[in-house]
């Protein structure tokens, strides 16, 4: 007996494996934004606009950062949308998430992620 893999199934691997792939080749080539906390001393690495790791991972990712606000309306999006949702809610995390964290007393730690935040009207010069 032959075990031989039709073209139809191998079109629908090499779909998934591009949806799956693309967006976490992308993820890494994003630009960065660096911020840094003045008192704690933390610095955090946020990649600036679309969050395409949360497309592939959906509420995990807001749930590893300890985002809560964002992890339950991933959640919720995901159960009405079978995550397709998480492609849309993907546009607006990241920003959130950076002035989530501005709001807690993170700052720019470089000129160029000033720059960057300044252009989308985060921080004001």
């Amino acid at each position: 007996m032959e075990n031989t893999t039709s073209a139809p199934e191998l079109s629908i691997i090499f779909i998934v494996l591009f949806i799956n792939i693309i967006p976490i080749i992308l993820h890494f080539r994003q630009e960065k934004v660096i911020l840094k906390h003045q008192t704690l001393q933390k610095m955090k690495k946020v990649p600036f606009l679309y969050s395409w790791s949360s497309v592939v991972f959906g509420f995990f990712v807001p749930l590893l950062r300890g985002d809560f606000k964002w992890f339950f309306i991933y959640l919720i999006v995901g159960l009405f949308t079978y995550n397709i949702g998480s492609i849309i809610l993907a546009f607006f995390y990241n920003k959130s998430y950076i002035t989530s964290l501005i709001e807690k007393g993170y700052l720019p730690a470089d000129e160029r992620s000033k720059e960057l935040l300044v252009s989308k009207g985060i921080i004001s010069q």
